[in-house]
């Protein structure tokens, strides 16, 4: 919207504040929206404190809302992930009619996914207490925070689902690889293997245009470069990079995961599109197609919110033996 309503380029101010998170803390005053290419944004009170901001709405008795007052520090959705601990302790005070409709919703959830219910005698009274319910993996201050309040308890069973519970996490994609000395063809070689891939999803994608030109060949996939290096990606997961030198083999290796995450991972969020100086992107079922249009300059995967987030697990082994 903002690229089509302000094609020359647009100011956004933000209220953020330094003290709010560590994040903010690292922010400049002034930054270019890496998301959006005709953004900037401005913190005017980035350095201000809590108590700055009271004193200008007092002085310029700028209305304000009244949910400060009632102990709130953030105003926003009341069950949001991202509440503070105190913000959701404030709302089952004020409101414990809809803090109850929650937890009862957690209760059911966890029952109905995995099984787990109060006739098995699961107790839910701490996940429910410090609302872990919030993370998948515990952050710092709150290990420091249940250790405050003598937490003794093993609470990885709320908090790693994932293998205790069975819980269906967002999909994850693992490469384990090999790499070394190519002899038999000169240069150098990474052998690997993708779980979960799916060759005719990234195929119909266009994704791999990205790295440059695809041809297809049976229950293959083959890449050429342009400068000597190639990839051939099989319908099994497998695949073999080469390059002439292992610079270069670092680099397409590392495109090649990018493409594979990108491609069976998109959300459809549409920025590559316009980050495209070639127009080449467009969107098809809620997900991003590459074109023939592509010139393989790689500005789409530097704006892919999914690679920026998405964790990839890989094992590469620095192992020297010949692929």
């Amino acid at each position: 919207m903002i690229h089509s309503l302000y094609p020359e380029g647009c100011l956004s101010f933000i209220g953020q504040r330094r003290y709010e998170s560590e994040i903010r803390a690292k922010s400049p005053r002034i930054w270019k929206t890496w998301w959006v290419v005709n953004q900037h944004g401005a913190a005017p009170i980035q350095h201000w404190t809590a108590l700055h901001v009271w004193l200008y709405l007092f002085k310029e008795k700028v209305p304000y809302n009244r949910l400060y007052e009632m102990g709130f520090e953030r105003i926003g959705c009341w069950l949001c992930p991202s509440s503070s601990l105190a913000d959701l302790v404030a709302v089952k005070y004020h409101h414990p009619e809809l803090m109850q409709k929650w937890e009862d919703v957690l209760k059911q959830w966890l029952t109905e996914r995995y099984g787990h219910g109060e006739d098995k005698h699961v107790d839910y009274s701490t996940w429910l207490r410090f609302a872990l319910w919030r993370w998948s993996e515990l952050p710092g201050e709150m290990k420091m925070l249940l250790d405050e309040k003598m937490v003794h308890e093993d609470v990885s069973f709320w908090l790693e689902p994932s293998t205790s519970m069975g819980m269906r996490r967002p999909m994850q994609i693992e490469i384990t690889m090999n790499r070394g000395a190519n002899v038999c063809m000169g240069g150098f070689s990474i052998e690997g293997n993708v779980k979960g891939v799916n060759l005719e999803s990234i195929k119909q994608t266009g994704q791999l245009r990205v790295i440059g030109e695809v041809r297809s060949g049976g229950d293959m996939l083959v890449v050429n470069t342009g400068d000597g290096g190639t990839i051939h990606f099989y319908k099994s997961g497998r695949f073999v990079v080469r390059a002439k030198t292992e610079e270069m083999l670092e680099n397409l290796t590392t495109k090649l995961r990018k493409i594979i995450e990108r491609s069976l991972l998109c959300t459809g969020c549409g920025i590559c599109i316009v980050r495209c100086p070639q127009h080449a992107i467009y969107m098809e079922d809620g997900h991003a197609r590459v074109s023939e249009g592509c010139v393989s300059c790689g500005a789409c995967l530097e704006s892919c919110p999914i690679i920026s987030y998405q964790d990839i697990t890989h094992d590469l082994s620095l192992d020297p033996s010949t692929k």
